[in-house]
C-alpha cells in the first residue's frame, strides 16, 4: 500500500507531465498553425487563431504555477507552518529532557542563562544533512562558548543510528535523541528541520522549518544579540 504522501507526490508528477506536456504540444500547434495558415487565412480569423493560441498557453501557464503554489505554499515569515508548529517567538520554549551521545542528561530548565540553539533533525532528512555541517562550521564553531549551547535532537532514531552521522560528519556539538517524539511533540507536528534559538530567559527568540540559507545569517545575528544578555 502506497502512504498518502507517496501517493500525492505521484499524483502531483503526473498532473506536472500532462501539464508540460501540454504546455508544449500548445506552442507547437500555434506555431504549425501560424505556418500553414498564415498565407491562406482571412486576417481576422488568422488574429482570433493567435489569440485563442495565447489564450490556451496562458491558461496552462495559470493551471500549472497554480499547482505549485498550492504544493509548495510560500514560507510564512517566521519560517513555520502555522498548522503543524506549536511554538511562537517570544513563549518560553516547552521543556523537556534528553540524554546526550556523551551519556550526559540536559534540560531546557536548567540551561536559564544561557543562549541554545535546539535543533530538530534526522539523519535521513536531505535538508538536515545541509544545514547541520553548515550550522557546525558557520555557527557553533565561531561562536561556541561558555554562554552558548547547540543541541541537536534526532527524531525517532537510535543511538547507533545518530552516533553513526555524528562520527561520519564530525561534528562537536551535543547530539541526543528522541525516539518517541516526546520532546519533538511539545514543538510540532510534523516538519524537519526545525532550528529554535533559545534566549537566556528560556524564551523562543527564533524559529525555523526547512533549511534555507538566509537563516544562517539570521540565526548568527540573534545569537550574537542573545549572548549580550547570557550571564
Amino acid at each position: 500500500m502506497l502512504s498518502s504522501i507517496t501517493a500525492l507526490s505521484i499524483l502531483f508528477g503526473t498532473l506536472q507531465l500532462l501539464i508540460a506536456g501540454g504546455f508544449v504540444a500548445l506552442i507547437v500547434y500555434t506555431i504549425r498553425g501560424l505556418l500553414k495558415n498564415s498565407l491562406h487565412v482571412a486576417p481576422r480569423k488568422f488574429f482570433q487563431r493567435v489569440l485563442l493560441g495565447v489564450f490556451a498557453l496562458a491558461v496552462a501557464t495559470a493551471g500549472y504555477y497554480g499547482l505549485i503554489f498550492a504544493a509548495y505554499p510560500p514560507k510564512p515569515a517566521d519560517g513555520t507552518e502555522s498548522a503543524d508548529t506549536l511554538t511562537k517567538v517570544g513563549q518560553v520554549a516547552p521543556d523537556f529532557e534528553v540524554t546526550t551521545l556523551d551519556g550526559a542528561r540536559l534540560s531546557l530548565s536548567r540551561l536559564r542563562g544561557k543562549v541554545v540553539l535546539l535543533s530538530f533533525f534526522a539523519t535521513w532528512c536531505p535538508p538536515c544533512q545541509k544545514e547541520l555541517p553548515i550550522l557546525e562550521k558557520s555557527v557553533w564553531s565561531e561562536l561556541k562558548s561558555d554562554k552558548f549551547l547547540m543541541l541537536a535532537v534526532a527524531r525517532e532514531q537510535t543511538e547507533s543510528e545518530v552516533r553513526t552521522f555524528q562520527q561520519q560528519q564530525g561534528f562537536t556539538f551535543e547530539m541526543a535523541t528522541d525516539p518517541n517524539r516526546q520532546a519533538y511533540a511539545k514543538y510540532a507536528a510534523k516538519g524537519i528541520p526545525r532550528v529554535y534559538l533559545i534566549a537566556p530567559d528560556g524564551t523562543i527568540a527564533f524559529q525555523s522549518l526547512d533549511y534555507e540559507q538566509g537563516d544562517i545569517a539570521r540565526i548568527k545575528g540573534v545569537i550574537t544579540k542573545q549572548l549580550k544578555k547570557a550571564r
